[in-house]
């Protein structure tokens, strides 16, 4: 009994350890990538630097040109990135609409005032003309 004892708390103690530590570091993982990554917030970049900095401070001593040098390239990359992207982007985007509506509202009034001149000059031109 005493062995049957022994591997039941050995199994659920290992099991509700690994258990927590996973969905601790799932959730964490989680909410960490959906919002550095995906809303993009430097809040959250920032709080995570300084959460680095008070919870990791004996270790950041030792990596701190690690750490400074990640951070600050990192973060260097993400706005350079973002920045021309969404710029390109979005410049290449209007001036691609603005073309497109300009060629085609100008084709459009352009042909419907040639097709109505056309209309009324032939058939003015008729009408005196058989009449």
């Amino acid at each position: 009994m005493s062995l049957v004892f022994f591997f039941f708390f050995f199994f659920f103690f290992f099991f509700f350890f690994f258990f927590f530590v996973y969905f601790f570091f799932f959730f964490f993982f989680f909410f960490f990538f959906f919002f550095f990554f995906f809303l993009k917030s430097f809040f959250f970049f920032f709080f995570f630097f300084f959460f680095f900095f008070f919870f990791f401070l004996p270790y950041f001593f030792f990596f701190f040109f690690f750490f400074f040098f990640f951070f600050f390239f990192f973060f260097l990359y993400r706005f350079f990135f973002f920045f021309f992207f969404f710029f390109f982007f979005f410049f290449f985007f209007f001036r691609f609409c603005f073309f497109f509506f300009f060629f085609f509202f100008f084709f459009f009034f352009f042909f419907f005032f040639f097709f109505i001149f056309f209309f009324f000059f032939f058939f003015f031109f008729f009408f005196f003309f058989f009449f």
